[in-house]
């Protein structure tokens, strides 16, 4: 939980800087072409769905 915190805290960071959604996803590394937060937030979660796919396996 204290992980998703400070991630969540670096995301609203980078906002306040300025980066937009496409920027956000792209350097987490799970979309090039997030256009919303709702964008990021469902390719951030099928990127976790997967590596736990492949951590159970």
């Amino acid at each position: 939980m204290a992980v998703d915190k400070a991630f969540g805290e670096a995301i609203r960071g980078s906002i306040a800087a300025g980066a937009g959604w496409q920027e956000i996803g792209r350097a987490l590394g799970v979309t090039e072409a997030a256009r919303s937060k709702d964008d990021v937030i469902d390719a951030l979660a099928a990127n976790r769905r997967d590596a736990w796919r492949r951590y159970i396996e």
